[in-house]
């Protein structure tokens, strides 16, 4: 049935339902680049100096759920973790001060999924092993409205993003491990209702 999101718009497409706004949906890398960064990334320790740096690592999937698993949010992370390893930042760049719908960029060929979303908190940085949806501000405000926040309409948005439907898509045009940026903006983006049908 994944034939039938062949016809469907596209994420990036600047007409469809989700996007009234006239501009495109865009796909960027996350903001810091690990290698020429590498000073200013650290272990994450409680109270030190610095904000969450996110990358690829701090993706956890259970069951359908996707989120972010990083020591800032959840502090049962043992300390040998390698999600606390390249965790906190202290560079230059500041956090966007809004939560963003990010993506894993390289994925394990082993990992069952190759589509992970999750929302991203406000107060972190990406490293450029994440992906995230660049949303025209109609989009945000479009979101709010229907679900009360912007957080919450994000979230709403990932669940959408992580269907069976579109992973499957996703995976049978893969052609390496990692997800790029064209890859997502040329994603099939039927409404909820029409993934539904398909899958059907």
């Amino acid at each position: 049935a994944i034939e039938d999101l062949a016809n469907k718009p596209r994420l990036s497409e600047d007409s469809n339902w989700l996007n009234p706004s006239g501009k495109p949906i865009r796909v960027r890398v996350g903001e810091i680049d690990q290698t020429n960064w590498s000073d200013d990334i650290s272990e994450w320790a409680l109270g030190a100096r610095g904000v969450p740096f996110i990358r690829g690592t701090h993706f956890r999937t259970k069951g359908s759920d996707i989120s972010i698993n990083h020591p800032a949010y959840n502090s049962k992370i043992n300390s040998e973790s390698p999600e606390r390893a390249h965790a906190r930042w202290t560079g230059p760049i500041k956090p966007r001060g809004q939560p963003r719908l990010a993506c894993q960029a390289i994925v394990n060929a082993q990992l069952e999924r190759r589509l992970r979303w999750a929302v991203v908190p406000q107060d972190c940085v990406l490293g450029n092993s994440v992906n995230f949806l660049e949303l025209p501000v109609e989009v945000l405000d479009k979101l709010a409205e229907k679900h009360g926040s912007v957080g919450k309409g994000l979230l709403w948005l990932a669940a959408h993003l992580n269907s069976e439907m579109l992973d499957l898509w996703s995976r049978a045009w893969a052609a390496n491990n990692n997800v790029n940026n064209y890859e997502i903006e040329s994603l099939p983006f039927p409404q909820p209702r029409e993934i539904r049908s398909i899958s059907t």
